[in-house]
């Protein structure tokens, strides 16, 4: 009898293992599945600001696109032409002014952080556009007469 209990002994233990390592088992696999959803969520959040990220510097590249604005100022005697535009995407972005007279474009400013510039008033300026490395906004065509109004 006394075989009999230790058999009933180790077959009491092997099942206790059986069980402990059952448990160590659903408990590693509940784990995983707790750390690959939280995988998951981060990865949908970094997606998140990465998508806001590109649609927040496209619709500012489309801002920039558009044609700017062109008045013109008189300060201290002197006629000028205020060029204003919306900014580009990117840190500190340059900008070069350029202008259609005499049936070519011509550089008429470079511009580092601003979004406003002054050039000389110029009767023989035609349209006047921004551009910024590849990117270029729309023409702005200029009316001599009506810009002098102001």
């Amino acid at each position: 009898e006394g075989e009999d209990d230790d058999d009933e002994a180790v077959a009491r233990r092997l099942e206790e293992l059986r069980r402990q390592s059952e448990e160590e088992a659903r408990l590693a696999r509940e784990q995983a599945r707790l750390e690959r959803e939280r995988a998951e969520r981060q990865a949908a959040r970094r997606e998140a600001r990465e998508t806001a990220r590109i649609r927040r510097e496209q619709e500012q590249l489309n801002r920039f696109r558009a044609a700017p604005t062109v008045v013109a100022h008189v300060e201290d005697g002197a006629e000028l032409l205020l060029v204003r535009f919306a900014p580009a995407p990117g840190r500190q972005p340059q900008y070069v002014v350029r202008g259609w007279r005499q049936r070519r474009w011509v550089q008429l400013a470079r511009a580092r952080g601003t979004t406003e510039v002054a050039l000389e008033y110029d009767q023989t300026l035609l349209r006047v556009k921004v551009c910024c490395g590849r990117e270029e906004s729309q023409l702005r065509q200029l009316d001599h007469p009506r810009l002098r109004q102001h």
